[in-house]
């Protein structure tokens, strides 16, 4: 082998190794809110006028983590220990409900396997500021009470699938707050839910001039952050109500 042909070899192997070092590295995560801004638009089209005006942030309340249901023995069903606001709910028969990890590893250890089906999530000193108040628990959609007739797709960036869907959003009782369903209906169990992590969403909003659905009016695509943590990136980010002090 020549000279020529082993420097050859040489400078394969190791664009081969640059492009297996490139390929293999974790994309980085979208920066919040690097690029985003509030989306604002009017409207007097089709019997329906109004102001939409869509915030890039919100800071839902962060729950404790719960990975079983609990028997409850007053209403027969199987249900979460705690309530959508992380309080204990009345009437459940289980030994500790909420544990700390330490205390439910232990207690799995020494056998009581279903003692502790949820831990507490040290987050959720995050839920109220200083002074007891609750700010931006949910994502806003301002006007949308003038276009009852909606739709509002979630997903994260870069994938097609929707990882929430609401029909006729309402910012009331049809309104994102941070929890994703997990479906769990297998043996009758209802629905229960998880956290989105902290990050970026993208969203789709669509208003309808029917209740079919089948006459248009618009179509809204841009993005918010969930926000949990002081430790969340979220420079330039915009919620709806002033004073969170988790939004920098």
């Amino acid at each position: 082998m020549n000279k020529r042909s082993s420097i050859w070899i040489i400078a394969t192997i190791v664009m081969s190794s640059l492009f297996i070092i490139m390929a293999c590295k974790e994309p980085e995560p979208p920066v919040c809110c690097t690029g985003m801004s509030i989306v604002e638009r009017d409207y007097d089209t089709l019997g329906y006028k109004g102001h939409i005006k869509v915030y890039t942030a919100f800071t839902p309340k962060n729950k404790h983590y719960c990975d079983s249901l609990v028997w409850d023995f007053n209403s027969k069903a199987w249900r979460f220990p705690y309530d959508a606001n992380n309080n204990p709910i009345a009437g459940i028969n289980n030994i500790d409900k909420l544990c700390t990890p330490e205390q439910a590893l232990e207690k799995f250890n020494n056998g009581c396997k279903g003692c502790c089906p949820c831990r507490t999530n040290p987050d959720t000193v995050h839920n109220l500021s200083e002074a007891g108040e609750s700010f931006n628990d949910f994502f806003i959609v301002d006007g949308i009470e003038s276009f009852p007739y909606n739709s509002i797709f979630v997903r994260v960036p870069g994938d097609t699938s929707k990882v929430k869907v609401f029909s006729n959003y309402n910012n009331i009782d049809l309104a994102f707050d941070g929890q994703l369903t997990v479906d769990s209906t297998l043996f009758g169990r209802s629905p229960i839910t998880k956290m989105a992590r902290s990050g970026k969403y993208e969203y789709e909003l669509i208003l309808f001039a029917d209740s079919m659905k089948a006459i248009s009016i618009d179509t809204i695509h841009g993005a918010f952050c969930i926000v949990r943590t002081p430790d969340d990136e979220n420079e330039g980010c915009k919620a709806k109500e002033e004073g969170d002090q988790l939004i920098k």
